[in-house]
């Protein structure tokens, strides 16, 4: 029925010729009222009942039954239940997160659809949808007796961003569906800040030297307080050359009497403890040079060639000065 139409019933006995003629009293029954909704008295063999102006609240199982004015405690038995629904919406679902609204890639997001708890609903199968906005089908459903259902999207992307919502329909009456509840906006972060590695010593080193690396993460005020995990990365090594856990937002790596083996790119990535999975880009790669022991020796001989030639010319110099100079010349 439509909100504010009119609701009749007629209540009937079975006309028996050995019921003796006398006054009748018909009741209409609700389920879940403890008392009749309304009565009639009247010799006849049957009684109409209506209820004006129906509401949601009138929709429920109705029943009938009477007695006799002869001996009012002789009660009928009940009849069959007619079930009445109004046509309005049912009442509007309750929506909410079980995790939160702002959400790293990577992460599970979990929503609860929660219908009222009406006594004047029949106990049935309800069926939950999960919506989004923008997607003309529902994303989820689920079919319950309970008062609610739970709805999850696993490993989350930035494409699950959105204003999502809920609504439900009973198995009596699927044409009849709720409203749908207020929306929730979701948002998903993509891929953390990418970090800054910088060297605390020169690029180009030699043999025996330490290496200082520092890697820091962008400082971030959406960032969660947690556990921060820095990765050493040297380009054409399958594994990190060394890990560091911290709450800060940077870290010092060190590489210790480096040899000509050490030379290469080296990088560095983080994560957090909170979502091991949402990891940042790699920094931008530092080309780091160590020089070979042996042309560093060359070098060094080469130097001592160059200063020794130079001071043997300084003193050729100063000899070819003192012949200029002299009283002989």
């Amino acid at each position: 029925m439509g909100p504010g139409s009119n609701m009749t019933f007629k209540c009937k006995r079975p006309e028996h010729d050995a019921l003796i003629p006398q006054e009748w009293t018909y009741l209409l029954l609700k389920e879940g009222d403890p008392q009749p909704l309304q009565n009639q008295t009247t010799p006849s063999s049957w009684a109409y009942f209506s209820l004006l102006f129906v509401t949601t609240q009138d929709s429920g199982n109705y029943s009938c039954k009477y007695f006799g004015s002869k001996n009012p405690q002789r009660e009928s038995e009940a009849s069959t239940t007619l079930e009445i629904w109004e046509k309005g919406s049912l009442p509007k679902p309750t929506f909410s997160a079980e995790t939160a609204l702002i959400m790293a890639t990577g992460s599970n997001m979990t929503f609860e659809c929660k219908r009222q708890d009406n006594d004047a609903l029949v106990p049935q199968l309800w069926t939950y949808l999960l919506l989004k906005e923008g997607n003309a089908r529902p994303l989820q459903k689920q079919v319950t007796i309970r008062s609610w259902a739970y709805f999850t999207l696993q490993f989350v992307t930035t494409q699950d961003s959105g204003n999502y919502s809920c609504k439900y329909f009973g198995s009596k009456n699927p044409q009849r569906e709720s409203e749908a509840s207020t929306a929730l906006v979701i948002r998903v972060k993509g891929p953390l800040p990418k970090p800054l590695l910088s060297v605390e010593t020169v690029l180009i080193m030699a043999p025996g030297s330490n290496l200082t690396l520092k890697c820091k993460r962008p400082e971030n005020d959406a960032l969660i307080p947690q556990q921060w995990t820095y990765l050493l990365l040297k380009e054409g090594n399958p594994q990190p050359l060394q890990k560091q856990i911290t709450s800060s937002s940077w870290v010092y790596f060190s590489l210790l009497i480096v040899t000509a083996q050490d030379s290469g790119n080296y990088s560095c990535k983080y994560f957090g403890s909170q979502n091991q999975k949402r990891e940042p880009e790699a920094s931008s790669a530092l080309d780091i040079r160590v020089k070979d022991s042996i042309q560093t020796a060359y070098t060094v001989i080469n130097l001592t060639r160059i200063i020794l030639a130079a001071l043997i010319l300084a003193v050729t110099v100063m000899l070819l000065n003192n012949d200029c100079h002299s009283p002989r010349s």
